[in-house]
């Protein structure tokens, strides 16, 4: 889907403030504000918005942020189903996400103590450990984000 310049700017002022006001960002692009409006719910309707969301630095209320990947074997569309119900109801997991490489899926999710996770994951192991083959856990020890001025969609 090719965006022009001024849905690029739109999308690179809410990557910034997702809570930017649409007279803020009309001042920001030169449109009315009734154009940004409409910009932006074209742009949700055809899923390039997805949804706004808030960086919660999880440290500051008492939890650590791990990642897990996982590398399954002999695993089926209904079974992978089943796992990925299972990690977000029981890991209550920020992220789920397919990958490609050594691991098909991975997950970030919060936890106050590295024996709650622990839990979490024999449980997993429990219900699941035919299909698992291994897993890989890292820890976010500082997780910065870095907002660009402009997304780098055009080919130039």
């Amino acid at each position: 889907m090719n965006l022009d310049l001024r849905d690029q700017k739109i999308l690179s002022l809410l990557d910034l403030n997702a809570r930017i006001s649409l007279i803020k960002l009309a001042k920001e692009t030169r449109l009315n504000k009734d154009v940004v409006r409409y910009r932006i719910n074209n742009l949700e309707k055809k899923g390039v918005i997805q949804r706004y969301y808030t960086i919660i630095n999880t440290s500051r209320i008492g939890l650590t942020a791990y990642r897990i990947y996982f590398d399954f074997i002999n695993l089926d569309q209904k079974t992978e189903r089943k796992i990925i119900t299972f990690l977000d109801e029981s890991f209550k997991a920020g992220q789920i996400f397919t990958i490609d490489g050594p691991y098909q899926l991975g997950i970030v999710t919060w936890e106050k103590s590295i024996y709650d996770l622990q839990e979490k994951i024999q449980s997993l192991k429990k219900q699941f450990g035919d299909y698992v083959n291994r897993l890989e856990l890292s820890i976010f020890t500082k997780l910065n984000h870095y907002f660009k001025k402009s997304l780098p969609l055009s080919a130039n």
